[in-house]
C-alpha cells in the first residue's frame, strides 16, 4: 500500500499508540453533522464544534494538548487550523500530523515543553488534484531553553 492510500483511521490509530506509548492520556473526538428527521420536521444535529481536533488529551506533565490528523499529504481546513491556533493560544501545545513520523519526531520536544507557533500566510496546494488556497498551516516547535 502507498503511503498516501492509508486512510486516515489507521494514520490516527497508529498516532493513539505513540501518544499512549508516552504515557500519555489520549482521547478520541468526533466532529460531523447528521441530519435527522423527527415529527415531519428536519433537523441539524452537530457534534462537537466546526473544525475541532481529532484527538485530545494530557501529556505526561498534565499540560493539555490537541492533535488534528490528516492522511498523508492532505492539510487541515480552515476551521481546522482556526481551532488549533486558538487551542494553541490558551498555552496548550495544538497541532496536526499527516504521517506516525512527523509525531515521532515532534513529540518527544512537546513533552519536554517545547510551544508550537503557526505560521500566519495564504498557500494554495492541492488535495487529489483539485487546487486549494488556504491559510497555511504550518507550524514550527519553539524548543525549550535549558
Amino acid at each position: 500500500m502507498r503511503r498516501k492510500d492509508i486512510p486516515e483511521r489507521l494514520v490516527q490509530g497508529q498516532c493513539v499508540r505513540l501518544l499512549r506509548k508516552w504515557r500519555c492520556e489520549v482521547f478520541r473526538r468526533n466532529v460531523g453533522i447528521e441530519v435527522k428527521e423527527y415529527k415531519g420536521k428536519t433537523r441539524i444535529v452537530r457534534y462537537e464544534e466546526p473544525g475541532a481536533s481529532d484527538l485530545w488529551g494530557f501529556l505526561p506533565d498534565r499540560r493539555h494538548f490537541e492533535c488534528e490528523v490528516k492522511r498523508f499529504g492532505e492539510r487541515p481546513t480552515f476551521n481546522q487550523i482556526e481551532w488549533l491556533r486558538r487551542v494553541n493560544h490558551s498555552l496548550s501545545p495544538a497541532f496536526w500530523v499527516d504521517s506516525i513520523e512527523v509525531l515521532e519526531r515532534n513529540l518527544p520536544h512537546i513533552i519536554d515543553g517545547a510551544s508550537v507557533r503557526y505560521r500566519l500566510e495564504v498557500q494554495t496546494y492541492k488535495v487529489r488534484g483539485k487546487p486549494r488556497v488556504s491559510i497555511c498551516g504550518d507550524w514550527d516547535l519553539i524548543l525549550r531553553k535549558t
